[in-house]
Order: structure tokens, then sequence, then C-alpha cells
């Protein structure tokens, strides 16, 4: 058990990869070629679609937990109070 109680745990999940990488290799794995057996279709940008997501902010960082690929993030505004505190 690793929660105490209000903690937000982040997954490292390895290097972002492209949708359309991902599409040509799918096709690939049942033996196909991209474009020429399967065409891809481009759908465009929907309203309120992201390119990217970000999983922290600025004034967040990660905590390495127990195991190497889950993170605990931890507001680093917070953390000054606690040194401060602990300084009194």
């Amino acid at each position: 058990v690793m929660s105490r109680g209000g903690e937000i745990y982040v997954l490292d999940m390895g290097k972002p990869i492209s949708i359309l990488e991902l599409a040509k290799n799918m096709i690939k794995l049942y033996g196909l070629e991209p474009e020429k057996d399967i065409k891809i279709t481009y759908s465009g940008v929907r309203q309120g679609e992201k390119f990217a997501e970000e999983l922290i902010n600025s004034d967040e960082k990660l905590i390495p937990t127990d195991f190497p690929s889950i993170f605990v993030t931890r507001n680093k505004s917070k953390e000054n109070r606690e040194e401060i505190q602990n300084l009194l």
C-alpha cells in the first residue's frame, strides 16, 4: 500500500509515439501494407482536442516511489511551507 491519503500518482508511460506511426504498425502487424492495403484517413483536429497532455504543472514536481514507473506529485509551494514550518 502506497497511499497515505490525498496523493496523486503519475505513471511513467515512456516516450510519446505518433498516432500515425501506431496506425502503420498495427496495419503491418496484420501482414498488410499501409496506404496500399488499408488507407489511413486523417479526420483533423476536433474542437477541444489536445495535441499533448500535461501530466503535471510548473508548481508540481514528481517524487519517485518504491516502484520505478510510479511517481507521486508534490506541490512545490506546499513543500516550501513544510520546510519553513520545520524551521520554526
